[in-house]
């Protein structure tokens, strides 16, 4: 766990990218959206009916770390990194053969 000025960061998980975007939706809304259109329709901003955000990965197709921070605590923040130093870069790729 990495500490910081503003609270603990804690590597989550990761998420893969097969379409340079990422959603961030409550799963019980996964079927009160169509994937294609409305993906596309709010791309970089937020999902009809506030049911979720949509937003280009800037680094296109990829595995990408996921980050929570944590306040005395308390979940504050879920981060998904996209930009990577070149080391980093190196080891999602082999992450990513792994998964292929």
């Amino acid at each position: 766990m990495t500490t910081l000025a503003t609270g603990r960061y804690q590597l989550v998980g990761h998420v893969g990218v097969d379409s340079g975007t990422v959603v961030i939706l409550d799963p019980r809304n996964a079927d009160k959206i169509d994937l294609e259109r409305d993906v596309q329709d709010s791309l970089n901003g937020e999902l009809k009916d506030a049911l979720g955000i949509v937003h280009a990965t800037a680094m296109g197709d990829g595995i990408y770390p996921v980050y929570a921070e944590y306040v005395d605590d308390q979940l504050q923040s879920l981060t998904i990194r996209f930009w990577k130093s070149p080391e980093e870069a190196k080891g999602y790729r082999d992450l990513a053969k792994q998964h292929r």
